[in-house]
């Protein structure tokens, strides 16, 4: 098995991704492994291009495995890869141990982008501080981010957390933007990077009046299942959920008494089918 391993960028949001594809060989023995970086030869002269996730936007887009003269050079998304088809100009040379160096400076810049914070302390005002990166950095706009999207199987697919955004400024006048969502350990990304917004999703200025969602009802359902209303911005959320608090439904609406309607009209659905 050879695994190509490096970083790609995501043409949606910007951002560096790791990327790696599993290749195998003909003339490789079976159990064999090798591992292969950038400035590294290639066993493989061509590597089909494969589809990957973001891990900050979540949207999906190919990757070019490029190799030169029998040495990785690049892992390119598909507008480089045409940019590159197009112009016809040399790649930039690449050098044994530069795939290592970049994995490093891409670790060190994870190590320091990446960070936990109490998302039950969120939101944070304008004006509060934090020291990230070496530097104190002062909160000047806060926004939240909502999904809603309406059809309730189309939320169950939809890939979201709760999330604020805030664009924050240091001594220097420089600017990025903090996100911290409701997702467990290193919560918080800290980069130049400005909010990425899907379709299904809307963000929301609330520098002004800063406020976070709240559960507002909830009521046992039968022996196996709970009802949890959680009040957003975008309207309020209800939950059907087991005993193990795996969502069964995710619907939106405007209030609580529309959403029990809602609710007892799938439950009704559900057991006709």
């Amino acid at each position: 098995m050879i695994a190509y391993f490096g970083q790609t960028t995501c043409p949606h949001c910007e951002k560096q991704n790791r990327f790696v594809t599993e290749q195998t060989h003909p003339t490789q023995a079976e159990g064999d492994h090798e591992f292969v970086m950038i400035g590294d030869a290639s066993p493989l002269s061509k590597v089909p291009v494969e589809k990957m996730d973001c891990e900050f936007c979540f949207q999906s887009f190919k990757v070019h495995t490029v190799v030169r003269q029998n040495v990785l050079h690049a892992f390119l998304n598909e507008t480089e890869y045409k940019t590159l088809q197009q112009e016809k100009k040399p790649m930039k040379d690449v050098q044994k141990g530069d795939g290592l160096k970049q994995e490093h400076a891409f670790s060190e810049y994870i190590r320091k982008s990446e960070f936990s914070l109490p998302f039950k302390e969120q939101p944070f005002h304008v004006n509060h501080t934090l020291q990230l990166q070496d530097n104190t950095w002062t909160v000047k706009s806060v926004h939240k981010k909502e999904h809603i999207e309406l059809e309730w199987e189309r939320r169950m697919e939809n890939d979201f957390v709760d999330a604020f955004y805030y664009e924050m400024e240091n001594e220097k006048g420089e600017r990025k933007w903090l996100w911290v969502k409701d997702d467990g350990d290193e919560n918080a990304v800290f980069s130049i990077n400005m909010p990425v917004v899907r379709e299904y999703e809307k963000l929301y200025d609330i520098t002004e009046y800063p406020t976070s969602s709240k559960v507002v009802f909830e009521k046992k359902l039968g022996k196996e299942y709970k009802l949890r209303a959680i009040q957003h911005i975008t309207g309020t959320q209800m939950l059907i959920l087991d005993a193990n608090e795996n969502i069964q439904a995710d619907l939106l609406g405007d209030g609580i008494e529309e959403l029990i309607e809602q609710v007892e009209e799938l439950l009704h659905h559900q057991t006709q089918s």
